[in-house]
C-alpha cells in the first residue's frame, strides 16, 4: 500500500445556487475543472483530492469518496467523513438529511434490505451498502452451509450397510 491510502483526503462540494441567491441574481465564481481536482475562484485556484461542481449527484460524491472508504471498513478498519463548511454551504445535504431517503423494501413480502433515493447523501448510501453486504454475506454462508449439509448427507449414504 502506497502512502498516498493513509493519508488524510480532502474534497470540496461546489453548492448549487439557492432561491434567495438566484432571485437577486447573484453570481457564481467558483467552478472546477474537467479532472474534478481543482477548484477555480476568480484570482486563485486550489488543488483538492476532489473538487465536485454544482451538477454532480448525490451518488457521485458517494462513489468517488466514500465507497472505497467502505472496504476498509468491511475489513475492520476505522473510517470518518467530515462535512465542514460555513451556514448554509450544504453539509446537511451532502451527508444525508431527507426524511424518506430510505425505506424498507418489502415488496416481495419480506424485508430485502433498503432503497435509498437517488437525492440521498453519504449516510443513506453507507447504511445501504452495510446492509447490502450483509445480506450478501448472510446469503453466502447460507449456500455454503447447504453444501457442507449435503456433503455430509452423501457420506452418509455411502457408508451405510458398512461395518465401522
Amino acid at each position: 500500500m502506497d502512502s498516498t491510502q493513509h493519508r488524510v483526503k480532502v474534497g470540496v462540494r461546489i453548492r448549487r445556487s439557492n432561491n434567495l441567491e438566484e432571485k437577486l441574481g447573484s453570481k457564481v465564481v467558483v467552478s472546477s475543472d474537467f479532472e474534478g481536482k481543482r477548484c477555480h475562484l476568480p484570482q486563485r485556484t486550489f488543488d483538492y483530492d476532489w473538487c465536485f461542481d454544482r451538477n454532480v449527484g448525490q451518488r457521485a460524491v458517494y462513489d468517488s469518496m466514500c465507497k472505497p472508504l467502505m472496504e476498509h471498513v468491511f475489513n475492520g478498519f476505522n473510517a470518518t467523513v467530515l462535512a465542514y463548511g460555513q451556514t448554509g454551504s450544504g453539509k446537511t445535504y451532502s451527508m444525508g438529511n431527507e426524511v424518506n431517503s430510505i425505506s424498507s423494501n418489502t415488496s416481495s413480502g419480506g424485508s430485502d434490505g433498503i432503497q435509498v433515493l437517488p437525492s440521498s447523501g453519504i449516510i443513506p448510501f453507507a447504511v445501504e451498502e452495510i446492509f447490502a453486504r450483509k445480506i450478501a454475506l448472510e446469503n453466502h454462508v447460507r449456500k455454503e452451509e447447504k453444501k457442507s449439509d449435503e456433503g455430509n448427507v452423501e457420506g452418509v449414504r455411502e457408508g451405510e450397510g458398512e461395518d465401522l
